[in-house]
């Protein structure tokens, strides 16, 4: 989905709850597990809301908009009451009149049509068989020292493929 099509979500749905959303909605090509976040400037006011550039570009349909909505009911919550809720049961009133499925809350499996071994940097394959064992997002001992690990399927030494 395009960054246009999700700014024009959020200046509708504020409109439609009477709300003046005035910050940029924005593009964040850094997130890595992160799928939104909102930020707010040194006084506390709203600064912009980002969204993950791999959430709008391989994300389910449904799960985009829920994340759109989860992040504008953090967005709403503030501007109506002044104050950060985190996920509180006034954050998820906020989202129940939003009309998000499970709060907009996904598992990293759900949210995508497919797992793509991209979104990891390391990806640990069987040596024999080539079948993918695990992902890793940043470097540990099995990324290392690969030559101390085996494979769960084959019993085989483990490669390491680094993505990014």
């Amino acid at each position: 989905m395009e960054i246009t099509k999700v700014r024009e979500i959020c200046y509708v749905k504020a409109r439609e709850h009477g709300f003046n959303l005035y910050c940029p909605v924005v593009v964040n090509t850094r997130f890595r597990k992160t799928l939104g976040r909102v930020c707010y400037d040194e006084c506390g006011e709203l600064e912009k809301i980002e969204f993950s550039a791999q959430l709008l570009e391989y994300g389910t349909e449904q799960s985009i908009i829920d994340t759109v909505l989860h992040e504008l009911a953090h967005a709403f919550v503030y501007l109506e009451t002044g104050e950060h809720h985190g996920h509180d049961a006034t954050f998820r009133a906020m989202c129940a009149r939003l009309g998000t499925i499970n709060n907009g809350m996904y598992a990293k499996g759900q949210v995508y049509e497919k797992p793509r071994e991209e979104f990891y940097k390391y990806t640990l394959k069987c040596s024999c068989c080539g079948k993918a064992v695990g992902h890793r997002s940043r470097a540990c001992k099995i990324t290392q020292h690969p030559e101390y690990y085996t494979s769960g399927c084959c019993g085989a030494a483990i490669k390491v493929i680094q993505n990014f």
